[in-house]
């Protein structure tokens, strides 16, 4: 294949560069709020102490006044669950999760079909491909081959982690009253390796673009 215009080469080397950088300042914020963005509270379960006898008539009077359905209402609780799909989308480890129906991808998944799966508006969804395109521009090829495989190694134990969290963290998953989420938890410190591997590979992109 011919080379490339060396016009097209810097354009696309400002492309990779931003990308990864709007994907770290993605996983500085992560690591900042980390209980927050990986809790979901966007659930809700009737009050139980409603539906005891005694309570008939507080239930009727909240079913008359909220329909039973409003989050506000003393008759629905707010009910919130760890989510260890927030992590994935992030990453874009398998894509927009919004729907029921959308996958989560075994680690190791083909590409071919994560790919399919992965949420195009995640700056990370396709890190890999990006860095590894970088790797001709930088001058300090060995910081960049080693924060490289830095990122690679903190993104597969990412993967595994928030993939097992669902069935090791089910208490959690469920309700964060019913038990904590330590596989989930556990995952963070990767999030930080992967976001220290990943300033050293928009530092190295950012000198070379300059």
């Amino acid at each position: 294949r011919p080379a490339q215009p060396a016009a097209a080469v810097e354009a696309d080397l400002l492309v990779t560069t931003a990308t990864l950088a709007r994907g770290l300042r993605d996983l500085d914020d992560l690591d900042k709020n980390w209980l927050d963005r990986t809790t979901n509270c966007k659930y809700a379960e009737v009050n139980k102490e409603l539906l005891g006898t005694a309570n008939k008539e507080a239930l009727l009077k909240q079913a008359s006044e909220n329909a039973l359905v409003a989050k506000d209402g003393a008759a629905v609780r707010t009910l919130c669950k760890r989510d260890p799909e927030a992590v994935r989308r992030i990453l874009g480890l398998d894509g927009a999760v919004k729907a029921k129906n959308a996958p989560l991808l075994a680690p190791g998944a083909g590409r071919a079909e994560k790919r399919a799966a992965e949420d195009q508006n995640a700056a990370l969804q396709d890190a890999d491909r990006l860095i590894r395109r970088g790797l001709d521009s930088v001058q300090d090829f060995e910081a960049y081959v080693d924060a490289e495989e830095r990122w690679l190694r903190a993104i597969a134990a990412i993967d595994a982690a928030t993939y097992s969290s669902r069935s090791e963290d089910l208490a959690a998953v469920i309700s964060t009253t019913a038990g904590g989420a330590p596989v989930l938890d556990a995952a963070l410190l990767s999030i930080r390796e992967a976001r220290d591997a990943l300033k050293i590979i928009v530092k190295l992109l950012k000198a070379a673009v300059v």
